[in-house]
Protein backbone atom coordinates (compact mmCIF):
# COMPACT_ATOMS: atom_id res chain seq x y z
CA UNK A 1 0.00 0.00 0.00
CA UNK A 2 1.00 3.46 -0.94
CA UNK A 3 -0.01 6.71 0.42
CA UNK A 4 2.57 9.38 0.66
CA UNK A 5 1.94 11.96 3.50
CA UNK A 6 0.09 15.30 1.91
CA UNK A 7 2.55 18.52 1.47
CA UNK A 8 1.47 21.89 1.10
CA UNK A 9 3.53 24.72 -0.96
CA UNK A 10 3.01 27.84 -3.26
CA UNK A 11 3.72 27.55 -6.69
CA UNK A 12 5.59 30.44 -8.66
CA UNK A 13 2.37 31.96 -9.27
CA UNK A 14 1.29 32.27 -5.56
CA UNK A 15 -1.35 29.24 -5.99
CA UNK A 16 -1.58 26.86 -2.86
CA UNK A 17 -1.30 23.30 -4.31
CA UNK A 18 -1.15 20.17 -2.26
CA UNK A 19 0.82 16.97 -3.04
CA UNK A 20 -1.38 13.64 -1.96
CA UNK A 21 -1.89 10.11 -2.92
CA UNK A 22 -4.74 9.83 -4.92
CA UNK A 23 -7.74 8.24 -3.32
CA UNK A 24 -10.29 6.44 -5.12
CA UNK A 25 -12.86 9.30 -3.99
CA UNK A 26 -10.70 10.80 -6.69
CA UNK A 27 -11.78 9.10 -9.49
CA UNK A 28 -13.60 12.03 -11.26
CA UNK A 29 -11.30 14.62 -11.01
CA UNK A 30 -8.63 12.10 -12.09
CA UNK A 31 -11.10 11.32 -15.05
CA UNK A 32 -11.22 14.76 -15.53
CA UNK A 33 -7.81 16.10 -15.60
CA UNK A 34 -7.25 13.25 -18.44
CA UNK A 35 -9.69 14.63 -20.18
CA UNK A 36 -8.17 18.41 -20.34
CA UNK A 37 -4.17 16.88 -20.57
CA UNK A 38 -4.73 15.01 -23.20
CA UNK A 39 -6.67 17.82 -25.45
CA UNK A 40 -3.78 20.04 -24.43
CA UNK A 41 -0.94 18.30 -25.40
CA UNK A 42 0.64 15.69 -27.75
CA UNK A 43 3.37 14.87 -24.67
CA UNK A 44 0.81 12.31 -23.72
CA UNK A 45 -0.04 8.81 -24.17
CA UNK A 46 -3.61 9.75 -23.59
CA UNK A 47 -5.20 10.25 -27.21
CA UNK A 48 -8.00 12.52 -27.95
CA UNK A 49 -9.78 10.10 -29.56
CA UNK A 50 -10.46 7.83 -26.21
CA UNK A 51 -12.42 8.68 -22.97
CA UNK A 52 -11.48 7.38 -19.29
CA UNK A 53 -13.68 4.90 -18.27
CA UNK A 54 -14.88 5.28 -14.84
CA UNK A 55 -14.67 1.42 -14.22
CA UNK A 56 -10.77 1.50 -15.33
CA UNK A 57 -10.27 4.75 -13.53
CA UNK A 58 -11.19 3.56 -9.94
CA UNK A 59 -9.35 0.73 -10.68
CA UNK A 60 -6.21 1.96 -11.48
CA UNK A 61 -6.55 4.31 -7.85
CA UNK A 62 -7.88 1.29 -6.12
CA UNK A 63 -4.04 -0.74 -7.47
CA UNK A 64 -1.90 2.03 -6.46
CA UNK A 65 -3.64 1.91 -2.69
CA UNK A 66 -3.14 -1.50 -2.45
CA UNK A 67 -0.02 -2.19 -4.29
CA UNK A 68 3.08 -1.94 -2.60
CA UNK A 69 5.13 -1.09 -6.04
CA UNK A 70 2.71 1.26 -7.60
CA UNK A 71 1.49 4.82 -6.57
CA UNK A 72 -0.59 8.00 -7.80
CA UNK A 73 0.64 11.04 -6.61
CA UNK A 74 -1.02 14.17 -7.23
CA UNK A 75 -1.58 17.82 -7.41
CA UNK A 76 -4.57 19.31 -6.47
CA UNK A 77 -5.28 23.03 -5.69
CA UNK A 78 -8.91 24.39 -4.00
CA UNK A 79 -10.20 23.12 -0.65
CA UNK A 80 -10.76 19.64 -0.02
CA UNK A 81 -13.91 19.91 -0.89
CA UNK A 82 -13.52 21.38 -4.66
CA UNK A 83 -10.12 19.92 -4.76
CA UNK A 84 -9.17 19.77 -8.69
CA UNK A 85 -6.42 17.86 -10.13
CA UNK A 86 -3.15 19.97 -12.18
CA UNK A 87 -1.01 17.23 -11.81
CA UNK A 88 0.24 13.97 -11.63
CA UNK A 89 2.62 11.37 -11.72
CA UNK A 90 2.38 8.00 -11.59
CA UNK A 91 4.92 4.68 -10.11
CA UNK A 92 4.48 1.60 -11.88
CA UNK A 93 6.22 -1.39 -12.52
CA UNK A 94 8.67 -1.71 -15.14
CA UNK A 95 6.71 -4.31 -17.10
CA UNK A 96 3.72 -3.65 -15.46
CA UNK A 97 3.70 -6.62 -13.74
CA UNK A 98 6.13 -8.79 -10.75
CA UNK A 99 9.16 -10.09 -12.49
CA UNK A 100 12.32 -11.46 -10.67
CA UNK A 101 15.00 -9.42 -12.91
CA UNK A 102 13.31 -6.51 -13.03
CA UNK A 103 12.16 -6.17 -9.12
CA UNK A 104 14.47 -3.07 -9.21
CA UNK A 105 13.09 -0.91 -11.63
CA UNK A 106 10.28 1.33 -12.00
CA UNK A 107 8.48 3.31 -14.85
CA UNK A 108 6.46 6.37 -14.60
CA UNK A 109 4.71 8.94 -15.96
CA UNK A 110 3.74 12.34 -15.08
CA UNK A 111 1.55 15.02 -16.45
CA UNK A 112 0.75 18.56 -15.66
CA UNK A 113 -1.52 21.36 -17.02
CA UNK A 114 -0.54 23.72 -19.53
CA UNK A 115 -1.66 26.80 -16.75
CA UNK A 116 0.75 24.99 -14.56
CA UNK A 117 3.78 24.62 -16.88
CA UNK A 118 7.36 26.50 -15.40
CA UNK A 119 5.85 27.12 -11.85
CA UNK A 120 8.05 24.28 -10.43
CA UNK A 121 5.40 21.83 -9.72
CA UNK A 122 6.99 19.18 -12.12
CA UNK A 123 10.09 18.76 -9.86
CA UNK A 124 8.19 18.97 -6.81
CA UNK A 125 5.84 16.00 -8.30
CA UNK A 126 9.52 14.25 -9.45
CA UNK A 127 10.74 14.94 -5.84
CA UNK A 128 6.95 13.09 -4.14
CA UNK A 129 7.61 10.28 -6.54
CA UNK A 130 11.69 9.73 -6.22
CA UNK A 131 10.78 9.30 -2.64
CA UNK A 132 8.51 6.97 -2.91
CA UNK A 133 10.44 5.03 -5.19
CA UNK A 134 13.03 4.49 -2.90
CA UNK A 135 10.65 3.70 -0.03
CA UNK A 136 9.08 1.06 -2.28
CA UNK A 137 12.64 -0.48 -2.58
CA UNK A 138 13.20 0.91 -6.12
CA UNK A 139 17.04 1.17 -7.26
CA UNK A 140 16.25 2.91 -10.64
CA UNK A 141 13.87 5.10 -12.96
CA UNK A 142 12.55 4.61 -16.29
CA UNK A 143 10.15 6.64 -18.70
CA UNK A 144 10.28 7.99 -21.84
CA UNK A 145 9.79 11.65 -23.10
CA UNK A 146 8.59 13.20 -26.36
CA UNK A 147 11.61 14.29 -28.49
CA UNK A 148 9.82 17.62 -28.85
CA UNK A 149 8.68 18.11 -25.17
CA UNK A 150 12.25 20.53 -24.76
CA UNK A 151 11.30 21.68 -21.20
CA UNK A 152 10.42 18.61 -19.72
CA UNK A 153 13.75 17.52 -21.20
CA UNK A 154 15.44 19.80 -19.51
CA UNK A 155 13.31 19.59 -16.30
CA UNK A 156 14.27 15.85 -16.40
CA UNK A 157 18.01 16.56 -16.75
CA UNK A 158 18.15 19.25 -14.26
CA UNK A 159 16.50 16.25 -11.49
CA UNK A 160 19.51 14.17 -12.58
CA UNK A 161 17.91 12.04 -15.44
CA UNK A 162 20.00 11.12 -17.78
CA UNK A 163 18.63 10.03 -22.03
CA UNK A 164 19.90 6.85 -22.62
CA UNK A 165 18.67 6.56 -26.11
CA UNK A 166 15.53 6.98 -28.52
CA UNK A 167 12.41 5.27 -30.12
CA UNK A 168 12.48 6.56 -33.33
CA UNK A 169 8.66 7.07 -34.63
CA UNK A 170 7.15 6.08 -31.53
CA UNK A 171 3.67 8.26 -32.21
CA UNK A 172 1.98 9.52 -34.98
CA UNK A 173 0.28 12.13 -34.64
CA UNK A 174 -2.27 13.77 -36.70
CA UNK A 175 0.04 12.30 -39.94
CA UNK A 176 3.45 13.00 -38.35
CA UNK A 177 6.26 11.02 -36.49
CA UNK A 178 7.51 11.83 -33.33
CA UNK A 179 10.66 10.04 -31.22
CA UNK A 180 10.22 9.71 -27.73
CA UNK A 181 13.35 9.68 -25.75
CA UNK A 182 14.34 7.21 -23.34
CA UNK A 183 15.16 8.62 -19.24
CA UNK A 184 17.40 6.89 -16.66
CA UNK A 185 18.27 7.62 -13.26
CA UNK A 186 20.02 5.87 -10.70
CA UNK A 187 18.48 6.25 -7.19
CA UNK A 188 21.70 5.81 -4.62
Amino acid sequence: MSAIRPEEFIIKNGTPVLIRSLELPDWQTQMEFRNLFKMESIFTWHSPHTTPQEDETKKHILTALTDPKECFIGAFVGTPETCTLIGQIGIHRFLGRDHPWTEHAARFGMAVLRDFWGQGLGMRLLSAMENEARRMGYKVLHAEVREANIRAIAMYKKFGFEITGMQKKAARIDGFYHNDLLLFKELL
